[in-house]
């Protein structure tokens, strides 16, 4: 499969391939002539499109809303078209940033992507292309769409919100506005990526800025977003049955306020709320019987349990806190149950998942050579090779430090940063992990409160000793 990511405009015509998947996709489902795929002011939008193998599987595109309008306008160029409705927060609303700070405004409009192409991620490839697109165009500030209602889900997994109340477009149906906020989040998260995985040895090898943009165009990911600046990133993964939480870094100059529980609450709501991350239909399944008969449904389990593996208190803390359990350790096959180990809670197939990726990532590791640190000195060719891999050696030095957290799919949503009555230390020390470990200050004799966790107001510690020597 050949996938490409394109994007035009604005002054680019879109051609009839692209019209026709554009119909194909959205409007040839509810009976529309080609026509209504037509829209007067394509020539002044910007266009996202992905193609296999040269055929487009998924489409989008973004206007540049004029100072003087509220959105407001019509479905599609010609006679008969319905009339999409305002965005009222654009003319000033409460409850909503103000107008200024909303301006220069951009929406977002026939997206589309043909059925057997659906659930893999192209949507919110495109989408992110359109984000990125406006900001770097136009500057723009704000993102306004109207949802179809089966849609929303989507939407909301990409960190768009609803607002107002649902309204039909006549021939397309029910809908929802939904806005999102930009100010070049995307680009300045692609930077901070990669500068926080190249101070911290325990996350995953650091890309270029730019592929690092480009990679959240790909993976689910929430990012944390402060007065228009990015400082917390949060990444998960499918791991065969499971959903993993693989990446939860804050911006070392904001640690110790509290952010990581705020990042790991929108994980949570994520987690809860998205369909698509489960790989699960949108569309509830219904039992037609039971409501033939009068019963009361069953709540349909449609979330994969998540884990997390991570040996900083700071962070076991916060996952505490929020509802995952500490792993208990569990007899296998693979042990030939003459042992418990924390990976018996696994299922067999995750299991494999998770070596297979682990097996992949440090091959990666061992055979692509890291950037070293400014300032280090150059040293021998044995020496310099276990330099430009101290990351992999970090890791492994490590593996054993890790504790697996587990939240179980029915857990409920717990949004509490704290539990009342609960000792978050206690609970850390019954699982091994010593509060003061990660501790800049880790050789001295340190008070309790001088040696908490970053989340609390100090900063962690790579505790591996570099091989690099400086200046």
């Amino acid at each position: 499969m050949a996938l490409e990511h394109h994007t035009q405009g604005p002054g680019w015509v879109p051609d009839e391939a692209y019209i026709y998947s554009r119909w194909e996709a959205l409007r040839k489902p509810l009976n529309l002539p080609i026509s209504s795929a037509y829209l007067d002011d394509d020539a002044d939008s910007i266009h996202a499109w992905i193609s296999n193998n040269k055929k487009i599987i998924s489409v989008g595109r973004i206007h540049l809303i004029q100072p003087q309008s509220d959105g407001a306008m019509a479905d599609h160029s010609g006679e008969g078209a319905a009339t999409c409705p305002a965005f009222s927060p654009l003319n000033g609303e409460n409850g909503f940033p103000s107008k200024n700070s909303l301006r220069p405004a951009a929406h977002i409009r026939q997206m589309a992507t043909v059925e057997n192409q659906r659930r893999k991620g192209h949507a919110a490839a495109v989408l992110t292309l359109l984000e990125i697109s406006c900001v770097e165009q136009w500057g723009c500030k704000s993102g306004w769409l109207q949802a179809r209602l089966e849609a929303i889900p989507f939407y909301r997994s990409q960190g768009w919100k609803e607002f107002g109340n649902q309204y039909h477009i006549e021939k397309i149906g029910p809908h929802m506005s939904m806005w999102k906020q930009f100010g070049g989040v995307g680009m300045e998260a692609g930077d901070g990526l990669s500068e926080w995985k190249s101070e911290s040895l325990d996350l995953e090898r650091p890309l270029s800025a730019g592929k690092e943009t480009k990679r959240l165009q790909q993976v689910p990911h929430e990012l944390l977003i402060i007065e228009g600046n990015c400082i917390g990133h949060a990444a998960l993964r499918r791991l065969g049955r499971t959903i993993e939480l693989h990446t939860v870094v804050i911006s070392p100059e904001q640690r110790g306020r509290g952010y990581s529980h705020i990042l790991v609450e929108m994980v949570l709501r994520r987690w809860h709320q998205d369909r698509i991350l489960h790989s699960v239909s949108i569309q509830p399944s219904v039992d037609l019987a039971a409501a033939v008969r009068g019963d009361k449904p069953i709540e349909e389990v449609w979330r994969r349990p998540m884990i997390c593996f991570t040996r900083h208190p700071s962070l076991a803390a916060t996952l505490t806190a929020s509802g995952f359990v500490h792993a208990h350790k569990k007899r296998r096959w693979w042990t030939l149950w003459l042992r418990r180990h924390p990976l018996g809670i696994l299922s067999t197939r995750t299991l494999i998942s998770l070596l297979l990726n682990r097996f992949s990532r440090a091959l990666k590791m061992l055979a692509l050579a890291e950037k070293l640190p400014e300032r280090a000195k150059k040293t021998g060719k044995t020496r310099a090779f276990f330099q430009h891999r101290r990351r992999l050696f970090h890791q492994l030095s490590h593996l054993a430090d890790n504790r697996l957290f587990v939240l179980k799919p029915k857990s409920p949503l717990n949004l509490h940063s704290q539990r009342d009555g609960e000792d978050i230390e206690d609970k850390l020390k019954a699982m091994g992990l010593d509060i003061t470990i990660h501790t800049q200050d880790r050789d001295k004799d340190l008070r309790k409160e001088e040696s908490e966790s970053w989340d609390q107001g100090a900063k962690d510690e790579t505790p591996f000793v570099d091989l690099t020597e400086e200046e």
